[in-house]
């Protein structure tokens, strides 16, 4: 039973901001497959396996990753799963060649899966015994919220830097985020064995 007296707002709206980074490890290459199309001379079609193989990860690893949070807690999870995923974005940046993309890709997906499963539960426990329901209706809009906040940051980050900007601008934002959250997140404690 959570019994804090008042909900962590500002750590809410961070863990959101976080679920935004990773909804945009899809969104960074679905809103942009006509240029990465060109880059690297291959069909849209192709490309978007690049957007699918995040998710697959998801569809093949989703169980373990719930052991894996429960097995080591939720705050180094979430942590390294921000600098893994700043990382791979800022390996990203630069363009690699077709198939180093397509496994930075597929490991963006172990990043992007370990957030979604290891954030929601550390949202309702900062809250307050009332809040969850609130708490987990903002975290439902991440996805759809990630899009339109896309839809008006990229078109100016391609104005000044183009797709490498954007990989870089979302590396940097993941690197802050894990920052701020080393200092922020509560302890976790594991499941005992």
């Amino acid at each position: 039973m959570n019994t804090i007296d008042r909900t962590r707002w500002g750590l809410v709206a961070l863990l959101f901001l976080c679920g935004l980074c990773a909804a945009m490890q899809f969104i960074k290459v679905s809103m942009l497959l006509a240029e990465l199309s060109g880059r690297y001379d291959r069909r849209v079609e192709v490309i978007a396996t690049l957007v699918s193989l995040v998710s697959l990860v998801g569809i093949t690893l989703g169980v373990v990753a719930g052991n894996v949070v429960a097995r080591f807690g939720t705050r180094p999870v979430i942590l390294w799963a921000l600098l893994l995923g700043a990382l791979l974005s800022l390996a990203q940046s630069p363009l690699p060649p077709f198939w180093p993309m397509v496994v930075l890709r597929a490991l963006e997906g172990v990043s992007h899966l370990a957030m979604v499963v290891a954030i929601p539960p550390v949202m309702a426990r900062v809250a307050t015994q009332k809040d969850p329901p609130m708490v987990m209706s903002i975290w439902a809009m991440f996805f759809g919220v990630a899009f339109a906040v896309s839809a008006i940051l990229f078109p100016p980050i391609m104005a000044l830097g183009g797709v490498p900007l954007v990989f870089g601008v979302h590396g940097a934002g993941l690197l802050m985020l894990a920052a701020a959250l080393w200092w922020l997140l509560p302890q976790s404690q594991p499941e005992p064995r």
